[in-house]
């Protein structure tokens, strides 16, 4: 999508920046996603009232967000008269996300970047172990109080925040023919395939990727598959354990 304001800004300062955005922060819209407990805004489906008019009472964010600019219509199906919505580019993408986490987290979004590139870093080189210990620094600065709303999805929420924050393609809760993946996560050269547990059991996390074939959808892309088990805990408010697997070797086949 282009965006005249941002092109004749890259022309003038001969460089790449967040111009639209930067015209002013949706600090409202923010906050009425955070309440909603809304923060993946890929590829949402919705119909004909969206584009009604509504008071300040009766507020959608769907609608809100669409009619303020911050998502488009990607695809029309007209036999059932839904539309499906996505960012309009990837300025908007990568900075809405980075605001929705400091969000989530009650901090700012300049204090989320630092750690952010480094999960970056340590996802695209394959160093799980560096990322784990990351992600335990992500939510050891979160407020106690928050975890309390929902435990689970309120770490479904951070993690997919912090990896699509970063420009990193990232898909959560993926149907696939025998379940719904928790994410998926596609670097240069990998696509990590993984799967969440709360308070549970780590080892039941891969064989659940292997029973249900998680992996499969993404063998044909040219890039390793790894499967990538976490069992959170929600008294220490940390990864407890985690497993990481080939996918091909955690079906038995060679690599």
């Amino acid at each position: 999508m282009y965006n005249p304001f941002s092109i004749l800004n890259l022309f003038s300062a001969q460089r790449f920046a967040n111009y639209w955005w930067e015209t002013g922060t949706p600090t409202f819209l923010i906050k009425k996603l955070r309440t909603e407990f809304q923060y993946n805004l890929n590829d949402l489906v919705a119909g004909q009232v969206m584009f009604e008019s509504f008071t300040i009472n009766d507020l959608n964010w769907l609608a809100l967000l669409f009619q303020t600019g911050y998502l488009t219509i990607r695809d029309y199906d007209p036999e059932t008269g839904l539309y499906t919505l996505g960012y309009p580019n990837r300025e908007v993408r990568d900075t809405m996300q980075q605001h929705l986490l400091a969000a989530f987290r009650e901090t700012t979004k300049t204090d989320s970047l630092p750690l952010l590139v480094k999960i970056k870093t340590a996802l695209e080189q394959g160093d799980l172990e560096r990322l784990i210990e990351l992600i335990n620094i992500l939510f050891s600065t979160i407020p106690h109080q928050i975890f309390q709303e929902k435990q689970e999805a309120f770490f479904h929420a951070i993690l997919h925040l912090s990896f699509s924050g970063i420009g990193l393609f990232v898909q959560s809760e993926v149907s696939t023919a025998k379940g719904r993946v928790d994410t998926t996560v596609h670097t240069r050269d990998c696509i990590y395939v993984m799967e969440f547990k709360l308070d549970g059991s780590v080892q039941s996390a891969p064989q659940q990727i292997r029973e249900k074939r998680y992996g499969s959808p993404f063998l044909d892309q040219g890039k390793e598959v790894i499967a990538l088990g976490v069992n959170f805990s929600s008294v220490e408010r940390a990864v407890a354990e985690w497993e990481v697997v080939p996918y091909l070797s955690l079906l038995g086949l060679p690599e």
